[in-house]
């Protein structure tokens, strides 16, 4: 299964003036309510060259995809701030499914 993005102005822009976030160390999570799932990735040129960056994209898309049936629908956009390469996997992934529960739970309860 694939892991569909977040596609459009109008997603952005409401990723934008959404007020629906949560913080982990190493990066924050944005969600905006929308009727279909879709996952997108901020990672700065200041965390390294282009092959770091897609390796810690793939290491995040295989942690969402591992539990992709607990979240909720809608439009998440996740900001890394640090190198995630030498990060454990398994950490990694209960940092990241923390912080998308969080971000989505705050509009929907």
């Amino acid at each position: 299964m694939k892991l569909p993005p977040v596609k459009g102005k109008k997603a952005f822009n409401e990723l934008k003036d959404s007020k629906q976030r949560a913080k982990g160390r190493n990066f924050s999570v944005v969600y905006a309510k929308s009727e279909v799932l879709g996952v997108s990735f901020v990672i700065t040129k200041k965390i390294g060259g282009a092959v770091v960056r897609n390796s810690i994209k793939r290491r995040l898309r295989a942690a969402i995809l591992d539990e992709v049936v607990s979240l909720l629908p809608g439009s998440y956009l996740i900001i890394v701030y640090k190198d995630l390469s030498g990060e454990n996997y398994l950490d990694l992934k209960t940092e990241l499914l923390k912080a998308m529960k969080k971000s989505s739970n705050s509009v929907h309860t």
